[in-house]
């Protein structure tokens, strides 16, 4: 319960518009979701300590229980969804505008024998980091 308390005082809310209706639906939206991954189960079985018995940090624990909780089957597929907006400003004129930039990719399953999207767009940009890193 601990964790779900530190994980629900971190939440930002600064950006929502501050209307009881938004709030209330924000929270009972994260609410399901805490209930989906198992938070309020007794039969969790969380790892709080190391096996040296040192306290291991919450976002560990919430990592086990994403990794055990969205594991992905061999016929699943990914799906990534990106929208990122650039507010652009001339420099001379201070005129503003938007440009928006929006990715939809899906990848394969490991049955179909391909690798997910996150595999592709993760490790694409970090082998083409290596590569400008270690270039001469």
């Amino acid at each position: 319960m601990d964790l779900t308390l530190r994980l629900m005082s971190d939440i930002d809310i600064s950006y929502l518009p501050q209307d009881g209706v938004t709030l209330s639906n924000l929270f009972k939206q994260y609410y399901r979701a805490l209930i989906f991954l198992g938070f309020f189960d007794d039969s969790a079985n969380l790892v709080t300590k190391t096996k040296d018995g040192k306290p291991r940090s919450y976002l560990e624990a919430f990592g086990d229980v994403l990794a055990h909780k969205l594991s992905m089957t061999d016929e699943d597929r990914d799906l990534v969804i990106m929208r990122h907006n650039f507010v652009l400003e001339e420099t001379k004129t201070k005129k503003r505008w938007n440009h928006y930039s929006t990715l939809i990719a899906s990848g394969n399953s490991k049955k179909q024998g391909g690798y997910t999207i996150m595999a592709k767009t993760v490790g694409m940009t970090a082998a083409i980091a290596t590569r400008y890193r270690i270039a001469p």
